[in-house]
């Protein structure tokens, strides 16, 4: 009875609402690893498809994952400006403008070094946003809660990860009735129209906490 309560329970925050922490931590943690699955492993899958040669595509999407190597350096800034919650809010949003843009430029002639472009600065963005959701699940939840969400917050992350899958699907699908650069757009426009839907939600219901 009491480890249902935890799920369910969540302190007044600083508006005087409560929020039922289950709801948020799943969807925080998806969106924590969307990002990483895109940068790291879809763009594998689709520069290959897009005929992008072997030598180039090795070099580059390693260089990608640098960012979430390096981001304890610019951890103290998150900490220092601003709320954990507004960096949230704010980074969702340009990760889903982000995915737009991808999704635009797949149809440009240079589209191999404006991707890049963009995927580098949401491999940027996704690092930034890690620090600010796993420094807003410890203000947002008491310390019994933040024990008992850790096996929640890492099954929502797996299943962004598995979430290649469904990617790959719908790429391959849209491929055999639009071609390779529709089936892509088609999954650019799908992911950023998941983040803002997640950005919207977040705007809603992610509490205000006192010490944030």
């Amino acid at each position: 009875m009491k480890i249902n309560s935890l799920f369910f329970k969540s302190e007044k925050d600083v508006k005087g609402k409560s929020r039922i922490p289950l709801l948020y931590v799943g969807t925080l943690y998806f969106a924590e690893g969307l990002p990483y699955l895109l940068v790291s492993n879809i763009s594998v899958v689709f520069f290959a498809k897009m005929g992008v040669p072997n030598s180039q595509l090795a070099l580059f999407t390693s260089l990608l994952t640098w960012p979430w190597i390096l981001k304890m350096f610019w951890a103290p800034v998150v900490d220092k400006y601003s709320t954990k919650r507004i960096w949230i809010i704010y980074i969702q949003f340009l990760c889903a403008v982000s995915f737009a843009i991808v999704a635009w430029s797949i149809q440009a002639d240079a589209f191999f070094k404006l991707i890049l472009i963009l995927f580098s600065i949401t491999a940027f963005l996704s690092a930034t946003h890690d620090i600010a959701i796993d420094g807003f699940y410890m203000l947002a939840l008491a310390g019994e809660q933040q024990a008992l969400f850790i096996g929640i917050r890492s099954t929502f992350y797996r299943f962004a990860i598995l979430f290649e899958g469904v990617l790959v699907f719908i790429a391959g699908f849209s491929e055999i009735q639009y071609g390779i650069n529709m089936s892509w757009t088609i999954v650019f426009i799908f992911c950023s129209i998941i983040f803002l839907s997640l950005t919207g939600f977040h705007v809603w219901y992610l509490p205000f906490p006192v010490s944030d």
